[in-house]
């Protein structure tokens, strides 16, 4: 069986899919408020994983490594098809919006998270671990991998049960994010922020046939070749950076480490330099938009559905109340503040930036990737670029508030809660920070239109 397992999990995701796909069809209140099949086809496969794969020893590590990689791949088949110069033609106004409207999310989830933990510690829950405010960022923002990766150093440190904690918030994220978003996509149909979609057949591929003269290779075959190659430009850059940051001592280790959490930053940046590189040694048109179009949809519905699946249902421990109350506070972050925030600073597609901001914020990028798709199917505006652009400014400046993750761990080992009121500190900087953005931009704004 272990020699086949790889083909039944991906068979078992393409079933689903299909699954997805005909329940969509046939349900038709489904396709009315234009739930994706991906999102069906995950729930199919949740149940799977949770109560039927165990017993034929398929467990759900496979799903996480597909999600790992294929959000990866669709970073860089997105970024190849961006045509040289696209940058410095951008409005980088946009761009810089998305930037804080990211800073803004992990400054209110870090910031009320922790004081969401210190009134319970005074109140309720007075040994509460300091750090289970910081869960918030970690699962609703950063996603179930860096959630639990930081949260099981934890667990030593006295937080009984920290990394199913943190799966357990991760998980409500990602369902906010994909329930929220949906219904904030028939609320932005309803408001006339975007049109509504035509009901397409998202399973029906487009012919498109043809030979890259250059290579005398099938032309998907050619694409896929170019995207993996290029993934493995990135998986040795990021070996090569984690090597190096191993001098450093363990603190470099630990910072190596957490880098692979955000390889989708680093896929991005050696897709952006591969593109110039194939057009200075003219062959930039062998590299097809549609094609490249295609397999980022196709990564972004593995994405989406395995993510689904890779959700432990027995990942809840004996911390429900806090748990309840930290996801309602996530949830109105995302659903409230975020598209007030977004409307605000946008200069033109508000709705559709705050779309892919909102599925970040409540757990991964094909989150947000997805909802935009229900209103872009082909992605053929700036705002999935303009996002990736932005990823790459947003990471150097988030390094020191995931270096305090640490911290609030720190205050319960030490008795020194100093530690967790410099946490808190931080996030208020990034807060304050995403709201001083939002008051000049606004007022520029307005002085634009008037």
């Amino acid at each position: 069986m272990l020699q086949y397992s790889i083909m039944v999990h991906l068979g078992a995701i393409s079933f689903a899919l299909l699954i997805g796909a005909f329940i969509r069809h046939k349900i038709s209140i489904l396709s009315k408020f234009l739930i994706p099949a991906p999102i069906i086809a995950g729930f199919v496969l949740l149940i799977f994983y949770n109560y039927i794969a165990p017993s034929f020893g398929l467990t759900q590590e496979f799903l996480g490594n597909l999600v790992y990689h294929m959000l990866n791949i669709s970073f860089i088949a997105m970024m190849l098809r961006t045509k040289d110069g696209d940058f410095q033609n951008k409005k980088t106004s946009n761009i810089f919006a998305n930037v804080f409207g990211t800073i803004s999310q992990y400054g209110f989830q870090t910031f009320l998270g922790l004081l969401l933990t210190l009134i319970l510690i005074v109140t309720v829950s007075p040994n509460l671990f300091p750090a289970f405010g910081f869960l918030l960022p970690l699962g609703f923002e950063l996603g179930p991998g860096q959630a639990y990766s930081i949260s099981m150093a934890w667990e030593p440190m006295g937080f009984t049960g920290a990394t199913s904690v943190a799966l357990s918030i991760a998980a409500a994220g990602f369902l906010v994010g994909a329930i929220g978003g949906v219904i904030l996509v028939n609320w932005g149909i309803a408001k006339g922020y975007v049109e509504n979609p035509k009901d397409s057949e998202e399973f029906e591929l487009k012919k498109h046939q043809g030979m890259i003269e250059y290579f005398n290779l099938d032309s998907l075959t050619y694409h896929i070749a170019v995207v993996l190659s290029t993934y493995l430009l990135s998986l040795l850059t990021l070996t090569l950076l984690t090597y190096l940051l191993s001098f450093i001592g363990p603190l470099g280790v630990e910072f190596g480490e957490s880098l692979w959490g955000l390889n989708f930053i680093f896929s991005s940046i050696i897709a952006i330099l591969v593109r110039k590189y194939i057009k200075v040694v003219g062959i930039g048109p062998s590299i097809e938009t549609s094609t490249c179009n295609r397999i980022s949809g196709f990564s972004i519905d593995l994405t989406i559905s395995a993510s689904l699946g890779a959700i432990s249902i027995a990942a809840i421990g004996s911390y429900i109340f806090e748990i309840v109350l930290l996801i309602i506070l996530g949830s109105f972050i995302a659903i409230k503040l975020l598209p007030w925030y977004c409307k605000k600073v946008f200069t033109d597609n508000w709705f559709k930036r705050m779309l892919i901001l909102f599925g970040c914020a409540t757990g991964t990028l094909p989150t947000g990737l997805a909802l935009l798709r229900i209103v872009e199917p082909n992605m053929d505006s700036s705002v999935s670029t303009d996002y990736m652009y932005s990823a790459a400014i947003v990471f150097p400046i988030m390094i020191p508030l995931i270096l305090c993750a640490n911290l609030p761990a720190l205050a319960a080992t030490s008795g020194n809660f100093m530690y967790f009121y410099i946490s808190l500190a931080v996030g208020a900087v990034y807060l304050i920070s995403a709201l001083i953005y939002l008051v000049f931009r606004f007022k520029k704004i307005k002085s634009f239109t008037q």
